[in-house]
């Protein structure tokens, strides 16, 4: 008689094709740097690699440390949940009170070295997974489900707007919501945080005058773009024409 050996379990696989698609980004986005980089290079540091060999550097990091948590059971990540979003929130509230001004907003410590709301993006992945995971069924309970999620996405949201920085309130709250959809929330729950949400912003684009005049500003550059005092569709449309469209 004879006794089979179980093979051992996998402990993890990559997504490799998430990982292909993440390279490719990588890799593109080099070549856009020290394409878009090297006359600048030329003319002020008389060096056309000066840009791009600061970009490969954190490349470098970036990957070591994409390796690094790669490793990291999920199961941590679901222990520390809680402290990250502690120390996402207090870094997005001192950042209004310490941080440094730059072009009419205070988003960044250090003269523009630290964002918050970057960071704050994986903390409410993090936290938003655990907690979903811990609601489970409840999740379609608004008491257990939509309120405190809209409480939790109402500060951050506020947060981040008093910096201002609107897009980027959009964004994670989106993403939030999007989480809460694929847990399996009420469809009806969803569409009152869309229409919460949706109309929040809207006051807050009709009241704020940062955020009013940069809509105004891009709305105004599409009858000649080159010509715009929005700095980012100029760009843009300069980029554009080199290139050849």
């Amino acid at each position: 008689m004879t006794v089979e050996r179980s093979k051992p379990k996998a402990k993890g696989r990559y997504d490799w094709g998430l990982l292909s698609v993440v390279s490719i980004l990588l890799i593109l986005g080099v070549v856009m740097v020290f394409s878009a980089s090297y006359p600048r290079g030329m003319e002020g540091f008389g060096d056309p690699y000066y840009f791009v060999f600061r970009q490969v550097v954190w490349l470098v990091i970036g990957v070591a440390a994409l390796i690094v948590t790669a490793r990291i059971p999920y199961t941590l990540w679901d222990r520390w949940s809680i402290p990250i979003m502690g120390v996402a929130l207090l870094s997005l509230l001192a950042v209004i009170i310490i941080g440094a001004e730059r072009f009419g907003a205070t988003r960044t410590y250090y003269n523009g070295s630290i964002q918050p709301s970057e960071p704050a993006k994986i903390a409410i992945i993090v936290y938003v997974s655990a907690w979903l995971t811990s609601k489970g069924r409840r999740i379609r309970d608004a008491r257990a489900g939509l309120l405190p999620f809209g409480v939790l996405m109402g500060i951050v949201a506020v947060l981040i707007v008093l910096q201002p920085e609107i897009s980027t309130a959009v964004l994670i709250v989106a993403t939030a919501a999007i989480m809460l959809f694929v847990a399996g929330a009420d469809m009806k729950q969803l569409a009152l945080v869309g229409v919460i949400a949706t109309g929040t912003f809207l006051m807050v684009i009709q009241y704020s005058s940062y955020a009013g005049d940069r809509i105004q500003r891009y709305l105004d550059s599409m009858g000649n773009p080159l010509a715009s005092d929005e700095w980012q569709v100029s760009q843009g449309v300069q980029a554009l024409m080199r290139g050849g469209f």
